[in-house]
């Protein structure tokens, strides 16, 4: 029924948020209009993002109410994943921590948009 599936991140200046997630992800947008870009995801799906005052109908809300999860392997790759975005510029909001769930981190690049990084609990 449904040809994909994306998520589309509202932003304010797409060159620059396409740069950021060019490195983050590493990978380049397939798609490229001068308010719009469609990037996929190395693990399926697509991620979007369209220039926030060219969105129709007009964007109700500010970013961060929601996180965009990135589930990894282990906790070492959730550790030099944290490095790497924070040296990228994103903004920590959570530090690493242990969760019931597995470790995680939460950061916001600079539209506000919330990145959280899971990686499973260890079996003790």
């Amino acid at each position: 029924m449904f040809l994909h599936t994306s998520i589309v991140l509202h932003v304010r200046d797409l060159s620059r948020s396409l740069a950021l997630y060019e490195g983050l992800m590493g990978v380049a947008p397939e798609r490229l209009s001068p308010t719009f870009a469609s990037m996929p995801l190395p693990s399926g799906g697509i991620l979007e993002f369209w220039q926030r005052d060219a969105v129709d109908p007009a964007p109700a809300s500010e970013p961060g109410g929601f996180d965009l999860t990135f589930s990894v392997a282990d906790a070492d790759t959730l550790g030099r994943l944290h490095a790497a975005w924070r040296d990228a510029g994103l903004t920590v909001l959570l530090p690493p921590r242990d969760r019931i769930f597995g470790r995680t981190v939460v950061m916001a690049d600079p539209d506000g948009h919330r990145l959280r990084i899971n990686a499973p609990a260890r079996a003790s």
